[in-house]
């Protein structure tokens, strides 16, 4: 079989897959802070779980796909770009090598497969990477994941790279971050000690919601360089909207800066029109901002998803408990199951690139 090339993933080319969603584009709505971008649209409206897969990154062979006949797969690029393969073979009983495509995904896409369309895993397109997937529960069952060989033949997956035998990287768009690469301290199976700044007092993250590390705990191993994790149980029982955010480096100080959103902890606080007294919490558009810890609010009754890339710090804080602040590192491919009265604030590691996804039922977060 001769080898296919990735194309760059747009509406129109997916089309026949399924639905893509350019979060930083058209599909997306930019917040006030200059650095968030949330999907206009709901993307899935049923209980979903959610799942991470980290993958080998570099030029490949597709021989086997899987496909959900009965629901559709969300997946969500994570910290660097990745490829996805895909056939649509229907009604066949296995994937077609003929109708293999590849397409590349970078920070900030997504896209919802259609039922029965074949997949494999995805793949890094530049370095080993860690991306995010959501799967309806109604529908999905254990019984569906049957990997099947491609036929006639394994489809190599080739594209150019550079003079070290490395893939030559896309010159990022402006206003982008590189690709985040962990630091030290914040590499996979760093221990939970470690990567804890607050909560010293014994309280545990299960105060907040659920922690996972999702690169450290066994996961099913697959045979072309990949290995995924599957929640049990869904995460999000009303289905999603999706945002990405790009946020501000840690600073020394407490201060907090972020596109037209500047957080002082020692001084008053302007937030687009809005003066924020210092002695109190108080409301900004949809962002509630606490004097010690500068946490935003998610809307209220609202459980969401935080999903890391690269390195980042999550502070948490109980709604209305301002001593409850309780700050941790996340690495690539961690993700939070944050409960509805949990408030957070996500910044950089200083010096990084990191960024994150978050998932939640209520629109804009």
């Amino acid at each position: 079989m001769q080898a296919i090339e990735p194309i760059r993933i747009t509406a129109g080319n997916f089309a026949a897959y399924g639905r893509y969603y350019n979060l930083r584009g058209e599909d997306g709505a930019r917040l006030a802070d200059g650095r968030t971008f949330v999907s206009r649209q709901r993307i899935s409206g049923e209980p979903l779980k959610i799942g991470a897969t980290a993958v080998a990154g570099g030029p490949f062979v597709s021989s086997k796909m899987e496909r959900h006949t009965l629901s559709e797969e969300l997946l969500i690029c994570g910290d660097d770009e990745m490829v996805l393969t895909v056939a649509d073979s229907d009604p066949e009983g296995a994937p077609r090598s003929p109708d293999v495509r590849a397409f590349i995904m970078r920070p900030g896409d997504a896209v919802v497969l259609g039922r029965g369309i074949w997949h494999d895993a995805n793949h890094g397109l530049h370095r080993d990477t860690t991306y995010f997937f959501l799967i309806p529960q109604r529908d999905f069952v254990a019984s569906e994941v049957k990997w099947t060989e491609i036929v006639p033949e394994a489809v190599p997956v080739r594209w150019e790279t550079g003079g070290r035998g490395e893939p030559e990287a896309a010159a990022p768009e402006s206003g982008e971050p590189q690709a985040a690469v962990p630091e030290t301290q914040t590499r996979p199976g760093a221990p939970e000690a470690d990567r804890s700044l607050n909560g010293a007092d014994g309280t545990p993250f299960s105060t907040y919601g659920r922690l996972v590390r999702v690169l450290e705990g066994p996961g099913l191993a697959g045979d072309t360089g990949w290995r995924s994790w599957l929640e049990e149980a869904p995460a999000l029982v009303e289905g999603c909207y999706l945002g990405v955010g790009f946020p501000e480096d840690d600073s020394r100080d407490g201060a907090r800066g972020g596109g037209r959103t500047a957080i002082s902890r020692d001084s008053v606080v302007e937030c687009g029109r809005t003066a924020i007294s210092r002695g109190s919490a108080a409301e900004c558009g949809r962002t509630a901002i606490s004097r010690d810890s500068a946490v935003e609010c998610g809307r209220d009754g609202a459980r969401q998803i935080l999903c890391a890339c690269g390195a980042v710090k999550l502070t948490v804080m109980l709604r209305g408990r301002p001593e409850s602040v309780y700050t941790v590192r996340l690495s690539q491919g961690d993700y939070a199951l944050l409960e509805e009265n949990v408030c957070y604030k996500v910044l950089r590691e200083p010096g990084t690139p990191g960024y994150y996804y978050i998932l939640s039922p209520k629109g804009l977060m």
